[in-house]
């Protein structure tokens, strides 16, 4: 990445965040809360109230997790302690933040960005999985590999099949779907080969049939689906598989604060709002972007800015940033032209710098 400049730092999370299935979005648990800066091109961890806490000699660092957090340094990953110590050398060519214990690593991925400027994975590498102290527990042989979840990891054969191992690497659920992701109170989203999306039980039986286009976690006892008849459209199931909300909108995601985000109108002009768990829109739809609400707040993007508003949909920080994410731990990041930091519920700067986005 290129030191120094918010936009590097700010595509640094999104690309951990892709490769990771937690990311951003679920990064605390870590007293007291740190959060990544950055002091010339170095990255530092800063307190809630934007005091250097200690500064590292690495390019790139995501958020704490489980006392760890993931670094980078001439595109290699490793991994530091709460005080900075290097607890695992940078060396692996992907790492992601670590769940219950154990982290997902691979050596030998590879991509590159191809002519229409898409990333392409060239070799996909092979993953396994490393404890909070570096030591390898499951052995890296698979081509993909989802971070344990429940005491369960989704990971992907060399035939191409997704299955589930569990924390000694033993393979619980066989390798038989196209697709699988991580279990959330006891269900995980799977895809039969050629078909469409259901969920499975631990034990691995389906008990939602699959029988939609695409389908989200469940989320506060919810999963967003998108369905086949009506043609493209998304609504909401329960554990047992009802539709409970129904399938009236043209996007939607999970729940969470007890709203969930949905979007209305055809394509290329979708306007988005928030719906509560009865499928009553508490936020009207009239947003073009919007985040998911964290600590009952959450970004919307407002004649091409952001702002944030509250669970009622009252504007509540004035939309004048270019870019900004959910809050957590009190803090969010954000972005104004040449200046980015952190800000709090309330709007106001309690770390920031100012950097000349570099030419491309």
């Amino acid at each position: 990445m290129a030191p120094g400049t918010f936009g590097a730092w700010w595509r640094a999370f999104a690309i951990m965040s892709v490769m990771a299935p937690v990311g951003l979005a679920q990064t605390e648990k870590y007293d007291p809360p740190l959060f990544v800066a950055y002091q010339g091109d170095k990255v530092c961890y800063i307190d809630a109230d934007g005091k250097v806490v200690f500064t590292t000699p690495f390019e790139a660092a995501d958020e704490f997790q489980e006392g760890r957090a993931v670094v980078i340094e001439g595109a290699k990953h490793g991994m530091i302690d709460g005080t900075g110590k290097v607890v695992v050398p940078p060396r692996y060519d992907v790492m992601v933040s670590v769940e219950h214990g154990l982290a997902a690593v691979n050596m030998g991925y590879k991509e590159r960005v191809g002519e229409a400027g898409v990333t392409e994975v060239v070799d996909p590498g092979k993953w396994g999985f490393i404890d909070v102290n570096g030591k390898v527990v499951i052995e890296l042989k698979y081509p993909s590999a989802c971070s344990f979840s429940e005491d369960l990891a989704a990971v992907k054969t060399a035939e191409g099949h997704w299955g589930y191992i569990d924390r000694t690497g033993k393979m619980v659920i066989a390798p038989q779907f196209e697709e699988a992701s991580r279990f959330s109170g006891g269900l995980a989203k799977v895809r039969a080969p050629g078909g469409d999306c259901g969920f499975i039980d631990k034990s691995g039986k389906i008990v939602i049939e699959p029988k939609y286009l695409m389908a989200e976690d469940f989320s506060e006892g919810l999963a967003a689906v998108k369905t086949r008849v009506p043609e493209d459209r998304y609504g909401f199931i329960d554990r047992q598989g009802r539709m409970v909300i129904p399938p009236i909108f043209s996007f939607a995601e999970g729940f969470c604060d007890g709203r969930a985000p949905v979007a209305v109108g055809p394509p290329g002009r979708w306007r988005f709002g928030f719906i509560n768990d009865a499928g009553n829109f508490v936020v009207k739809p009239q947003y073009l972007s919007v985040g998911k609400f964290y600590m009952n707040l959450a970004p919307v993007k407002i004649n091409g800015k952001y702002g944030v508003i509250d669970l009622n949909g009252k504007l509540v920080i004035e939309a004048k940033f270019d870019e900004i994410a959910e809050f957590h731990n009190n803090r969010a990041m954000a972005k104004i032209g040449d200046r980015w930091g952190y800000i709090t519920p309330q709007g106001a700067w309690v770390w920031s710098e100012v950097y000349k986005e570099e030419a491309p």
